[in-house]
């Protein structure tokens, strides 16, 4: 044999760890969630951090040679860790609170740790069993038929995407031009998103008027599609809302859903934040119809406390997925002897997927489902209370009393105008944000800027309530004198 033909040894695995030393890198991260759950609500809400001396520490070449185990956890400490936006923080209001829990993380270290692929049924009987359970319980407790499935996705935006791709697929047979989708000013924004990436122009998304509860004006969607098949366009889509990020509002499903059946279209419920509430008994009457849609979205990592990312398409009929999906080439034909069981990547964008469904499935286990339903009445409590201190308070005006798991409202400011009124707002809750005490955000209803308090964090109290809206009428008073 020729010295060209002899074997060359091989460089060994660079990334090769004995036990001792993988454990004590393991306990150092449990270390460090335990004693930052622990210390968590004497921590600032914010901690961003100023951005030039977080960039100034980290923005580096790649290192050639890597850092200590000691030297890389004290990295992350000192300039990620410590300079970030605390989602899970019981004074986090703003947006949609995303409070996460410990079951779930260590659910996602579990699923991370053993990389499980969780997009092919054959010889993977462990992960598809958990995804079908968990879509399974996620339905009956939410109160939809054995009919419905689909699957875990990143969040509400894909779900949302996931759908409407659904939607087009079978209404349409993907034949776009001409085609009309309706929704409201309140429908979020990912679902305009979804419609420009699916091919649709912005004009083929019609805007109905909201009724005076920020939900969908019913009279006004007929009069829309009349309007519309008489011009020649093919309404095929409403996007309904089960929870709007601004108020909360909840659309009137089971009229939609009516009007959705006579008129042959397909009805969407976008809810990513409050369709989970359905769980409950307040919030199944709430809801009420949600089990009539063709498709919704949820999102566990917001209020069934998941650690983000976790979020779930449903359809009364999955089969649409796998007809919009599903492209077989020869090389993934080896996963496909079983049509019994499903192949997940054949229902979605994801052909890799990681094991989302743990995360969820492990916390019910754990926990229990009733656990879940008292956390989300808890949630709701909290805003009913939110919403009476307000009223009681002569500084403060409710935008709504209706809506789900968020307050909104609006400083009082006498003989300011509505635009000075507006920059007030907004500058109290920055300056609630800037001493690290709670973190609310804010919106705009009708053109005037409006505050949002979401107390869904199961962590949330009401004293912390208290002590927010007291400091925001100190900061508007103060606002209010250095502007006299």
């Amino acid at each position: 044999m020729s010295d060209s033909n002899k074997k060359q040894a091989l460089p060994a695995n660079p990334f090769t760890r004995d036990a001792e030393t993988m454990r004590r890198f393991g306990y150092r991260v449990i270390d460090m969630l335990v004693d930052d759950a622990q210390g968590l609500a004497r921590q600032p809400v914010g901690g961003g951090g100023d951005w030039d001396s977080v960039w100034a520490a980290l923005n580096e070449s790649p290192p050639a040679a890597g850092v200590s185990d000691e030297a890389l956890f004290e990295t992350l400490e000192k300039d990620v860790f410590a300079n970030t936006l605390r989602v899970n923080h019981r004074r986090f209001y703003g947006y949609v609170p995303a409070p996460g829990g410990f079951t779930g993380a260590m659910a996602e270290t579990l699923a991370a740790g053993f990389n499980i692929f969780a997009g092919v049924a054959p010889h993977n009987a462990g992960p598809t069993a958990i995804e079908m359970v968990t879509l399974r319980w996620l339905c009956e407790m939410m109160g939809l038929g054995p009919e419905f499935g689909g699957l875990f996705v990143s969040g509400g935006s894909v779900a949302n995407l996931t759908a409407l791709a659904a939607a087009r697929q079978r209404q349409l047979d993907n034949a776009t031009e001409g085609a009309i989708a309706y929704c409201t000013e309140h429908s979020h924004s990912s679902l305009w998103r979804a419609m420009k990436i699916l091919g649709f122009a912005e004009s083929q998304i019609s805007v109905v008027p909201a009724g005076p509860d920020f939900a969908f004006d019913c009279p006004a969607l007929e009069t829309a599609i009349a309007a519309d098949r008489a011009a020649g366009r093919t309404p095929f889509c409403v996007l309904a809302s089960a929870g709007t990020t601004d108020t909360g509002a909840i659309d009137p499903l089971d009229d939609l859903a009516d009007i959705c059946a006579r008129h042959e279209l397909w009805l969407h419920v976008d809810g990513a934040f409050g369709a989970a509430a359905a769980i409950t008994t307040r919030g199944r009457q709430l809801l009420g119809g949600l089990e009539r849609a063709d498709s919704l979205s949820v999102d566990p990592h917001k209020w069934l406390f998941q650690p983000i990312d976790c979020g779930c398409v449903l359809l009364r009929d999955p089969g649409a997925l796998v007809d919009t999906f599903r492209i077989l080439p020869p090389y993934m034909k080896d996963n496909d002897s079983d049509e019994t069981l499903p192949n997940f990547r054949d229902l979605g964008i994801e052909v890799t997927r990681g094991l989302r469904a743990l995360k969820l499935w492990m916390s019910i286990k754990r926990h229990g489902a009733n656990a879940f339903r008292q956390a989300i009445e808890r949630g709701m409590a909290l805003v009913d209370f939110t919403r009476d201190i307000l009223d009681a308070r002569p500084c403060w005006s409710l935008v709504t009393r209706s809506g789900i798991g968020v307050a909104v409202f609006r400083y009082r400011a006498p003989g300011l105008d509505d635009a000075a009124a507006d920059r007030l707002n907004r500058r109290i809750v920055g300056n609630c944000l800037d001493i690290g005490l709670a973190l609310l955000s804010t919106t705009e209803i009708k053109g005037r800027v409006a505050l949002r308090l979401s107390p869904i964090n199961p962590a949330a109290r009401r004293s912390d309530i208290v002590a927010t809206l007291d400091s925001l009428e100190e900061f508007a008073r103060r606002i209010l004198d250095q502007d006299a």
